[in-house]
């Protein structure tokens, strides 16, 4: 799998300042009490998708996650979403932003236990105007109705917690908690998920 690297790739106050000093003030929340690390660092990696619309009778999308710490699945969840997004694109960054919020609770569980955690989280979605939307300064918020979800994964990427890839759909784990995969793909995605 090849995904393509990262559009933002500078340091923290390099960053800062590519994205317009919207969220200079944004520093990942640090417990005083956490434990010194006693570990060598850990991979932390989400997959995250949406299938749009899934459910005929509401009309509301599903959201699918699979969490990584090294190369072992600790968390999966294939849920609906909680209100109808008219668009793909509404569904798909939904569903980034609970990425986002997943990687905020693991990262903290995992200090918590005393695992060193520096680098960001990497966060794998397969729609490209998600990733680009997220990750380059330059894009500006169209949709009113995910305000909220756009800024809230902005100052993360921002700040350096998740660093936000994109992956071909073939490739993408959390298809399996989406969709409706053909034996074939289905097997195919298993078989890479659990070798891998």
């Amino acid at each position: 799998m090849n995904p393509a690297p990262p559009i933002v790739n500078k340091t923290q106050d390099e960053t800062y300042e590519d994205f317009g000093h919207h969220y200079h003030d944004f520093r990942e929340t640090l417990d005083p009490k956490f434990p010194e690390p006693m570990i060598a660092e850990l991979e932390t990696t989400i997959f995250c998708d949406a299938d749009h619309a899934h459910d005929l009778v509401t009309g509301k999308s599903v959201t699918g996650i699979i969490a990584f710490v090294g190369s072992t699945p600790i968390y999966w969840k294939s849920t609906r979403q909680s209100c109808v997004q008219t668009s793909t694109f509404g569904s798909e960054f939904t569903a980034l932003k609970t990425a986002v919020e997943v990687a905020i609770t693991l990262r903290y569980h995992l200090r918590s236990m005393g695992v060193k955690i520096t680098k960001p989280t990497t966060i794998f979605v397969d729609n490209n105007s998600v990733r680009l939307n997220a990750v380059n300064p330059a894009s500006t918020l169209n949709k009113k109705a995910i305000a909220l979800a756009y800024h809230f994964v902005r100052e993360h990427q921002a700040g350096k917690v998740v660093n936000i890839r994109q992956v071909k759909s073939q490739h993408n784990y959390a298809d399996i908690l989406t969709k409706g995969l053909n034996s074939t793909q289905h097997r195919n995605l298993l078989f890479e998920f659990m070798t891998n």
